[in-house]
């Protein structure tokens, strides 16, 4: 009798399990084992969407991902394979049912990242796929056609085939050590510079401390040579050191990739809504003024602004008479209500970024398989890879995706 094919997995992240799942049900008579470091599998899961699990996005487009590859063929293949609707499909057939929020975010409908852990254990324990925990890989070689999987104590694993789906840096705490780039390296694989990013932002300002735990709905901008370069209406959170909130978190990536490029990066916001230009501004504010000519400034910036906000950016004309206002004062009032600037000094690392740019080159991955050109049986698939989306489900997207795509061609 043949021996059976032993497919091996490293990392029970989120492309790991699902390249697993596909795997086994693509090929019932394989064996595959996934190696996890951590007590559990799927704790960055867990993490995602603030504890609800943000699975996809109802709207996956090119334009939502990145790469340092000169081409987005890699990608688009994936997801021409497996698709946002196969994403939902593959979820509702594990009874997790769903439901759509504001920009097409994809999120279980009991609002619950356990349950989707859960389902994914449960369907795993029916397919007989195997788990190690607290499993530290040491180092992988080839022999004989065979992957040898060295740990710092025990047995040596021997494998026909390795997906290596270790993620990134973000989520240290988690599990995330890059061990995956060592491994990756010793197969004659480059990698792509890694940065943090869906992340927060330092800001040189001496108001942070004041302002600290103000949040508004604003429309943020970044300005790179004081041209706009992205822009983003949402929530936004200051801090004693910066800024976050969900309107940073989807601009962060350019901020930071500007940053490193040596770049002078500003945040520039607009307290109104998206919407509403400039001139609007004015021309509701002169009539606020017009209507409150005996009442004090800070009365009428209730109209745009947090009290907080109006405390410490209007400080030297907030108690004077709207009457008393001059056309010098009106039209400083509506840059700040429509352009204040903060120089952005820093991101937060790694231990708070919820994703890792750059990795594994993809010029060097199959662009259908996902195979290695380096090493014939050797597989990527999710974080590792230099591809990384925005926020709004994207990277889950792209680590479903591509783990049942790397799982199902094997």
């Amino acid at each position: 009798m043949q021996n059976k094919k032993i497919v091996t997995i490293i990392g029970g992240g989120a492309s790991g399990i699902m390249a697993a799942i596909s795997c086994k049900i693509h090929n019932p008579d394989y064996e595959v084992v996934i190696l996890e470091k951590n007590f559990k599998i799927g704790r960055k899961i867990l993490a995602t969407g603030n504890g609800r699990c943000n699975i996809t996005n109802s709207n996956l487009k090119l334009e939502n991902y990145h790469t340092s590859s000169k081409t987005k063929e890699l990608i688009q293949n994936i997801f021409k394979e497996f698709n946002e609707e196969k994403i939902i499909n593959f979820f509702n057939n594990q009874n997790l049912e769903l439901k759509t929020e504001k920009e097409g975010r994809i999120f279980p409908r009991t609002n619950q990242a356990l349950a989707v852990v859960k389902c994914l254990e449960y369907e795993m324990e029916r397919l007989k796929i195997k788990i190690e925990y607290n499993f530290n890989v040491a180092n992988i070689k080839k022999h004989d056609n065979k992957f040898i999987i060295e740990v710092y104590r025990g047995t040596p694993i021997k494998s026909d085939f390795l997906i290596i789906a270790t993620g990134g840096l973000s989520y240290k705490d988690l599990g995330s050590t890059g061990d995956g780039y060592i491994f990756a390296k010793n197969f004659g694989h480059s990698l792509i510079k890694n940065f943090p990013s869906i992340t927060a932002l330092k800001l040189n300002s001496k108001i942070l401390k004041k302002i600290s735990g103000v949040r508004q709905e604003v429309l943020v901008k970044v300005i790179v040579d004081n041209e706009i370069i992205k822009e983003y209406f949402e929530e936004i959170l200051f801090t004693d050191y910066g800024i976050s909130g969900s309107a940073i978190l989807q601009i962060s990536r350019t901020a930071i990739e500007n940053l490193l490029r040596n770049k002078k990066v500003f945040i520039g916001i607009q307290f109104t809504y998206e919407s509403v230009k400039k001139e609007q501004v004015k021309k509701i504010l002169l009539r606020q003024i017009d209507l409150s000519q005996e009442k004090k400034l800070k009365s009428v910036l209730l109209y745009f602004l947090n009290t907080i906000l109006i405390d410490n950016l209007f400080d030297e004309v907030k108690d004077k008479l709207c009457k008393d206002l001059s056309n010098i004062e009106i039209k400083r009032i509506v840059e700040i209500l429509t352009d204040t600037r903060f120089e952005v000094s820093g991101y937060k690392d790694w231990e708070q970024a919820q994703i890792t740019t750059g990795g594994v080159n993809i010029d060097e991955i199959n662009p259908t398989t996902l195979e290695s050109k380096k090493e014939k049986g050797l597989y990527f698939c999710g974080e590792i890879l230099d591809v990384d989306g925005d926020c709004g489900g994207y990277n889950l997207s792209w680590a479903w995706s591509s783990g049942w795509v790397v799982g199902g061609l094997i």
